[in-house]
């Protein structure tokens, strides 16, 4: 079998390597690394000795405010993979569903037929508004937004594997979608043929890719390890900072380090004291090898809304999450998050560390 792999963040690379060291280990596997975040060249190294061939794509061009030079630069990069188009796969998995990525699919596929899989991302779990797409009948084409889309049709072909969905993992391109927890997808995935990723998966792809990464342990065996999202995305920070506050104080009182991370894509910071035993990760390191390395510690893992959460109660930490008092209305995602066995909180007199 041969084998193609679209990626793009740290966690879907890890899940990717997984199922490369277990399922495909056998077969032919091609990455397109289309990253969005810092490739050092360690880890290009790792990555190298995981897959038989790796194409990296600078992923700059859906940053790019005017959609023209966007544009632009989407047609440059497709043309410049005329290497990867022109081969011929059994399988490929995708972690998004961008212009770059669907259009690579349509090129693959006037020369072969192929199964195609989604590997989960956040919103698998809940609705975020950040993430969701207008449905069809609502949405209002301008001329020059026709008119954009007739040129990228001439110059690259209709984009047959692109479809107006709600939400990545939805569209009826796949064969299966990749999850860690089944039986907690949202409800629109659940008639869907779903695969889970196993705790194997997520161990070898973290060893497979960041064995050269060593992390601070903290000497005491109690540790609070605490993941932000992306500020911006908070919809009551106000109620972040008073917990961030309330949190820090308890473990300073009662013997706890207090460890803390912020999303690798993050420019701004919290207030947090700065107490003996308090220490933060740098925002580059992955979350998932940070929940590797403090394996036989007491942790407790507190995040809002965040694949760490997920990753954590997979490896089988106690896990906390505090979306209800940031978000109460998010109501698919506090269900989700009860399914997986992870305690939401309604207050702050609840938090329960071990």
């Amino acid at each position: 079998m041969k084998n193609l792999f679209i990626m793009h963040t740290q966690y879907n690379l890890i899940i990717a390597c997984g199922i490369v060291k277990n399922r495909c280990k056998d077969d032919n596997n091609i990455l397109v690394l289309h990253s969005e975040f810092q490739v050092t060249e360690q880890l290009k190294h790792n990555i190298e000795e995981c897959f038989d061939k790796v194409y990296y794509i600078q992923k700059n061009y859906s940053y790019e405010q005017n959609v023209f030079k966007r544009d632009v630069k989407l047609i440059r990069y497709i043309q410049d993979s005329k290497e990867i188009y022109k081969q011929s796969f059994d399988n490929i998995y995708l972690s998004q569903e961008n212009p770059y990525d669907t259009y690579l699919l349509t090129k693959i596929s006037k020369h072969c037929k192929f199964k195609c899989y989604a590997i989960e991302e956040d919103v698998y779990y809940s609705v975020n508004n950040n993430y969701n797409i207008k449905p069809p009948e609502e949405i209002r084409k301008s001329f020059l937004g026709i008119l954009r889309q007739g040129l990228l049709n001439l110059l690259l072909g209709k984009n047959i594997y692109y479809r107006f969905i709600y939400f990545y993992g939805q569209s009826d391109i796949y064969d299966a979608n990749y999850v860690l927890f089944p039986e907690q997808v949202r409800e629109e995935l659940k008639n869907r043929n779903l695969i889970e990723i196993t705790r194997r998966e997520l161990y070898d792809g973290i060893n497979c890719l960041y064995n050269h990464v060593t992390n601070e342990i903290p000497q005491t065996t109690k540790i609070v390890l605490c993941f932000f999202d992306l500020i911006e995305r908070y919809k009551n920070k106000e109620m972040i900072t008073d917990f961030i506050w309330h949190i820090s104080n308890y473990c300073k009182d009662n013997g706890y380090a207090f460890v803390y991370k912020y999303h690798p894509r993050e420019t701004n910071k919290f207030d947090i004291p700065k107490y003996e035993g308090f220490i933060e990760i740098p925002s580059v390191e992955p979350a998932e090898k940070l929940l590797n390395d403090y394996t036989g510690k007491q942790v407790t893992v507190i995040g809002n809304l965040t694949t760490s959460l997920w990753v954590a109660k997979k490896f089988g930490y106690n896990v906390l999450s505090l979306v209800k008092l940031e978000n109460e209305d998010n109501l698919a995602a506090i269900n989700a998050l009860h399914g997986m066995g992870i305690k939401v909180l309604n207050n702050f007199n609840e938090v329960d560390l071990v």
